[in-house]
């Protein structure tokens, strides 16, 4: 797996990030509330917990890095700094960091389980990158409460990454090597976008070296309702995702995206 497929990058950049409220599951550390987050109850995943400031959150994120489909590190940090940023504009978050292969999509699933348990009452949305998006929107495929999912650079159908377009290559041998070439239909949420309850948001980018922009395209097709935004390309200094060049102010766009997606989703628009 080559240095652009590890570094899939945060969809929200570190200079947003604020002050975080948050517990590690598994590192010795006690604090209140953390009922049904322990170590066997998701599995073995790492697990960080955010609340916003003065609590009484108005909806549930959970945060999925990307990286393959392999346990990361950086990833996992990564998505620990966008929590910071969601928690001030008053989201719970739950910040989730799985082992590779099969066993990382258990653990995703333990950890929604947990969380729809411990806020029964509040939406529960996921929001992932790359490998991340693959798993929030399978996640979706599993359990039709689930709110939404923002999925950024999606592999949306494993078994067509390679052949689709050259791009794809790298992000379909990380696929065989996490589950195996005969495994990767199971993994493929565009095979299951009929069981999809949850409103989604794909985005995408043309310019992206790793996931080609229709395997987005191809899920919205298979699910009416969907929302699409795909990014033109720009210069390779531009980045987004897994460094692939976009135009100047993506980003930006982007995150005004995400959290409008986030804010009408929560009003029931």
């Amino acid at each position: 797996m080559t240095k652009t497929l590890r570094r899939a990058k945060a969809a929200l950049p570190a200079a947003m990030a604020l002050v975080i409220v948050a517990t590690t599951v598994g590192c010795g550390n006690k604090a209140p509330n953390i009922v049904g987050f322990t170590g066997a109850d998701v599995l073995g995943a790492r697990v960080v917990l955010g609340e916003p400031p003065g609590g009484q959150p108005k909806a549930v994120l959970l945060l999925v890095h990307g990286g393959g489909w392999q346990r990361s590190d950086a990833g996992f940090e990564e998505q620990k700094v966008a929590a910071k940023t969601f928690q001030q504009l008053g989201y719970a978050t739950v910040t989730i960091g799985y082992d590779a292969g099969a066993k990382g999509f258990q653990q995703v699933l333990a950890v929604y389980r947990q969380a729809r348990k411990r806020w029964p009452d509040l939406p529960v949305c996921a929001s992932g990158i790359s490998a991340g998006a693959n798993y929030s929107l399978m996640l979706a495929t599993r359990e039709p409460d689930l709110t939404c999912v923002l999925a950024l650079s999606a592999p949306t159908d494993l078994t067509t990454l390679a052949a689709q377009d050259p791009s794809g290559q790298e992000a379909y041998d990380a696929a065989v090597t996490a589950f195996g070439a005969n495994q990767l239909a199971k993994f493929s949420p565009v095979r299951y976008a009929n069981k999809i309850k949850a409103k989604v948001l794909l985005v995408g980018a043309e310019g992206d070296p790793t996931v080609p922009a229709a395997q987005s395209e191809e899920l919205a097709k298979a699910l009416p309702g969907s929302q699409l935004l795909i990014l033109p390309p720009g210069p390779d200094r531009a980045e987004f995702a897994h460094y692939g060049g976009v135009q100047p102010g993506a980003q930006d766009e982007v995150i005004k995206r995400d959290l409008d997606f986030l804010n009408s989703v929560i009003k029931g628009n």
